[in-house]
């Protein structure tokens, strides 16, 4: 019996899936084009990055991940992206809990 995929495996799993899934539609596909992070952004993290698809903030976004400056966006340069993308959810949703809790009535 095989053992069972755990849950941190199986976000790896998606991680590279989706990184495939959206490099393969030009020439190159190890990489993410500017217009493929856009697309992937639009359909992956739609309400988690809502502003980055347009113009001036795409360019903001991907000049900032484009971390060795070639024009597009390798597997490494997208995972820091989601690395930091998690962080900042974990960051506000760490602080609404405690302002929930700061403001939950004593018993």
């Amino acid at each position: 019996m095989e053992p069972k995929c755990s849950r941190l495996d199986m976000c790896v799993g998606l991680l590279i899936d989706t990184f495939c899934n959206f490099s393969g539609t030009d020439d190159d596909s190890s990489t993410l084009s500017k217009g493929e992070l856009k697309t992937l952004l639009q359909k992956e993290l739609p309400f988690t990055l809502d502003h980055a698809t347009d113009k001036a903030r795409l360019d903001e976004v991907f000049a900032t991940l484009d971390g060795d400056k070639d024009g597009v966006i390798n597997f490494e340069e997208f995972v820091s992206m989601v690395g930091a993308v998690a962080a900042l959810c974990h960051e506000h949703f760490s602080e609404m809990r405690k302002q929930a809790e700061c403001q939950m009535p004593a018993l």
